[in-house]
Parts: structure tokens; sequence; C-alpha cells
């Protein structure tokens, strides 16, 4: 949360953990995942490429799925 994106090298991996929190009356379901990158001067989503530089749709990196609701005992 502290380090710069302008000071990122190419092909470094940053570690940036969030928390999740489901709201309790939020629909049992299952959620995709997405990440994104913004300009902080506009808000808008910077564009975005996948490991072979294929550009992602709306600059959002697929992170994958939460499972909200069900019983305790699934998977």
């Amino acid at each position: 949360g502290h380090y710069r994106t302008s000071s990122w090298k190419p092909g470094e991996i940053v570690l940036d953990v969030h928390h999740l929190a489901i709201p309790g009356d939020a629909p049992p379901g299952i959620y995709q995942l997405e990440v994104g990158l913004y300009l902080l001067a506009t808000m808008s989503r910077l564009p975005a490429t996948d490991s072979a530089g294929e550009p992602l749709p709306d600059g959002a990196a697929l992170l994958g799925a939460v499972k909200v609701g069900g019983a305790a005992h699934e998977p």
C-alpha cells in the first residue's frame, strides 16, 4: 500500500495484502474477484496486459472466485 507504482521494476512481484469483507446480507453465490490499478487524479482504470502481453478486458486481472453462503461443510 505504500510502494508507489512509479518505483516498480518490470517483472517485479509486488505483494499487497487486502482483506475482503463480505456483508452478512450478501446473496449466496460464486463471485469473480478482479483487481485493477487506477490513476489517482481521475480514478480511471489503467490498461493492463497478461503475461503474454495481451490486453486484459477493461484492464482487470481475474484473481479467482469467492463462494458466499452455503453450508459450512461444502468445499
